[in-house]
């Protein structure tokens, strides 16, 4: 039998032209799909989650051996239908739940897949049903560091050292002082290696220069190492008896995975060594850290986040902003028959800044506590543009949504403000919504379940 649920998805909102997020960041989007008839719904919930995984085999003689370690950064869900609230029966036809939430701020990892382990981002959609199967969406999200080298001086520090070594089978030295500008450096940058080569030998040497990554993967006390080469260079001969300085420019590829130092199961390292190839002899060698961050976003894309309230977390939303007296084409038409802030009734007859009401509601408002204020909500009815001779005389003055503001100035529905220039209401919505980037392909051993 064909399902009468079609196309259950859930996209975000992409908040800057490389698609990519940070700690502290709003997440914003929809989950819609289609009804072909009228249907009870017992639930339907949105979460966002962050989550490190590691896993392995080894062989062992004729045992193998798997190993595995998870942590869990966060998990926040929002519930858009509550569950036993009402009959929740959605009509048929095409539905827009809009829902936001906003990544936990703190020192998270970077999205990463490999060869045995992943770090992953993901927004999860789950509609509910009596004695059917649970409908399920993902969407993934890539989260980068977002943090200017500049301001932090241990990544600004230049790096310098000396290798000296004496020659066997024969008489002299080479000594080789390397130095390098910084530690930290972005996708797509090069990475300058002066050297100081006094060849004090009578053999003729030739540096060399390697720049690598090594992927470690850690259960418990047992480690599992990747390394990758990414560039390797040669540089002209240097002869005996001389003390050139030679320069060498290595390129970080601009799409470079990013460093990752913090995570406890997995890290990812950079490095440059730098050797002198001396036959029949010890090559000296100098090696350096090299920590990659994702390149600068433009300009124009920093500090371009929403200004709204997202789910407890003490904002505000210009998409779901108390107050808001006009809509997108697209919200327009499908205005969401859910519970909206966890009040578990209609959007339709509490969506934030509708100025108009059916025969039903407008002879039916009930009473009942709004956004926990303990207070009638026939006084504070999202929406409403008119008040009694009481109200109008007496707007009362207490916090909302956990603003620690007057209600006076952000009171929903409202269109007209006190003489007061904080008051100015809401800022507009974003003008379009996108789509869910695609998850990167990985040869992640094991396919664990998100």
């Amino acid at each position: 039998m064909a399902s009468d649920i079609k196309e259950f998805t859930v996209v975000y909102n992409p908040i800057n032209s490389s698609n990519t997020f940070t700690s502290g960041d709003y997440v914003t989007g929809q989950v819609t799909f289609e009804l072909d008839k009228d249907c009870k719904i017992n639930s339907l919930s949105v979460k966002l989650k962050g989550k490190a995984e590691v896993l392995w085999t080894e062989f062992h003689g004729q045992e193998i051996k798997s190993y595995h370690s998870k942590l869990k950064y966060f998990s926040i869900k929002e519930m858009i239908i509550q569950k036993g609230h009402g009959n929740n029966i959605v009509p048929r036809g095409s539905k827009v739940y809009p829902f936001s939430f906003r990544i936990p701020a703190g020192n998270l990892p970077p999205s990463f897949t490999g060869n045995h382990g992943m770090i992953v981002y993901a927004l999860e959609a789950n509609l509910s049903r009596s004695m059917k199967k649970d409908k399920k969406a993902k969407a993934y999200l890539t989260l980068v560091h977002n943090e200017d080298i500049r301001s932090n001086p241990v990544l600004m520090t230049p790096q310098c050292d000396v290798s000296v070594k004496k020659m066997l089978f024969t008489s002299g030295r080479v000594t080789m002082d390397v130095y390098i500008e910084r530690m930290a450096f972005y996708q797509g940058e090069s990475i300058k290696v002066v050297a100081a080569i006094q060849n004090k030998s009578t053999r003729d040497i030739r540096p060399k220069y390697c720049f690598y990554m090594t992927q470690s993967f850690f259960v418990k006390t047992k480690r599992k190492l990747l390394t990758q080469e990414i560039q390797r260079e040669v540089g002209d001969v240097i002869p005996s008896s001389t003390s050139p300085t030679v320069i060498r420019i290595l390129t970080i590829p601009p799409d470079m995975k990013p460093s990752i130092l913090n995570c406890e199961i997995i890290r990812v390292e950079y490095k440059v060594k730098i050797y002198l190839d001396i036959k029949y002899a010890l090559d000296p060698k100098i090696k350096f850290p090299i920590v990659i961050l994702p390149a600068l976003k433009a300009p124009e894309e920093e500090h371009h986040q929403p200004d709204y309230p997202v789910y407890g977390s003490g904002g505000s939303a210009n998409s779901h902003m108390a107050g808001r007296t006009s809509f997108t084409p697209e919200e327009q038409h499908h205005q969401p028959a859910h519970p909206v802030y966890g009040l578990g009734r209609s959007a339709n007859s509490h969506m934030p800044g509708r100025t108009s009401f059916t025969p039903e509601e407008q002879h039916h408002q009930p009473a009942y506590p709004v956004y926990g204020l303990g207070r009638s909500a026939n006084s504070y009815m999202p929406g409403r543009t008119s008040f009694t001779p009481e109200e109008q005389h007496h707007q009362p003055a207490y916090p909302v949504y956990g603003l620690g503001r007057s209600a006076n100035s952000y009171m929903p529905g409202r269109t007209s403000f006190l003489q007061n220039p904080t008051a100015s209401g809401p800022s507009a919505p974003p003008s379009s919504y996108g789509t869910s980037g695609a998850y990167p392909s990985t040869n992640f051993s094991g396919n664990p379940r998100y």
